[in-house]
């Protein structure tokens, strides 16, 4: 949680994404652990605009799905200073590449909330910072303060 909170520090109004693939499955980031996350974050000061916890099958890492959701929330995510994913780093490029910049035309600060080891997602075009499914408790995107 140290870490969750020093990526955001600075970072007032969040919006919380998790996935209703591997991250239900392996319980870091479906609907139990993004209410969980939503409280601890607002404990620390944190104002969560939106904690979005798709459903058991629905992956972040799919575009059309994430567009669809996301769609749902397009004024809490055009007021947020930042958005943590409670997903892998594919389906957090996923997000940023096809449904905030192709889509929405934002860019904003996604930070990642899980340490993934593997994911069986899709492939985003573009990488500008890559997740490399890092090996456990070795993320290196949160290295790099955030992809954008």
């Amino acid at each position: 949680m140290e870490e969750i909170l020093e990526m955001l520090d600075g970072k007032e109004k969040l919006v919380l994404y998790g996935c209703g693939g591997c991250a239900t499955v392996f319980h870091t980031g479906g609907e139990p652990e993004i209410k969980e996350m939503a409280d601890i974050l607002s404990e620390h000061g944190k104002n969560i605009l939106a904690a979005i916890a798709p459903p058991f099958g629905e992956f972040t890492c799919y575009a059309p799905w994430s567009k669809e959701r996301l769609s749902r929330y397009r004024k809490e995510i055009e007021e947020c200073d930042a958005i943590l994913m409670m997903a892998c780093g594919d389906g957090l490029q996923v997000v940023r590449e096809f449904v905030l910049e192709n889509e929405f035309d934002l860019v904003k600060p996604i930070y990642p909330a899980n340490d993934a080891i593997g994911h069986m997602g899709g492939v985003p075009s573009a990488f500008r910072e890559k997740c490399i499914q890092c090996v456990a408790s070795a993320c290196l995107v949160s290295s790099r303060v955030s992809v954008q």
